[in-house]
């Protein structure tokens, strides 16, 4: 029966304790882009100033062939949080469903990973030009001469 109590005791210590850590929040700049541009990606982190941001990861986003990371963030901490900035670029048109940005780190001796959620994008490509068809120049004749 002791043993009992000090297990639920101790599960709940514990689920207090994942409860109180922060998450990791990612906000797009808008969710709407054209295609080739560049989007930034604003990363938060309600965590203390003794963890250390060690490596920030999109696992992933190596399947999605045309999404590109252009600048990984470089992390400061400020106003109580840690804030990054990412960058990527998507060079093709479609709706995408972006991997998750993962961030390992390491407070006091643990190791810790945090994880955003899934970012939604839709890419829109370049309007055509229907105001009519521009008339063909003629062909510029060039002198022949043989020597």
């Amino acid at each position: 029966m002791r043993s009992l109590i000090l297990k639920i005791l101790l599960l709940a210590v514990c689920t207090v304790q994942l409860a109180a850590q922060g998450g990791l929040t990612a906000t797009l700049d808008s969710s709407q882009l054209l295609i080739g541009a560049r989007m930034h990606i604003a990363l938060d982190l309600e965590e203390s100033q003794e963890f250390e941001p060690l490596k920030t990861t999109m696992p992933g986003l190596d399947t999605l062939q045309p999404v590109e990371l252009i600048k990984e963030p470089d992390w400061t901490f400020s106003q109580g949080s840690w804030k990054g900035d990412m960058e990527i670029a998507v060079f093709d048109t479609g709706f995408f469903l972006l991997p998750p940005v993962a961030l390992s780190g390491d407070k006091n001796g643990v190791a810790l990973i945090y994880n955003s959620k899934r970012l939604a994008l839709q890419v829109y490509g370049m309007p055509v030009d229907t105001s009519g068809v521009q008339p063909i120049k003629p062909i510029v004749e060039e002198p022949l001469t043989w020597q």
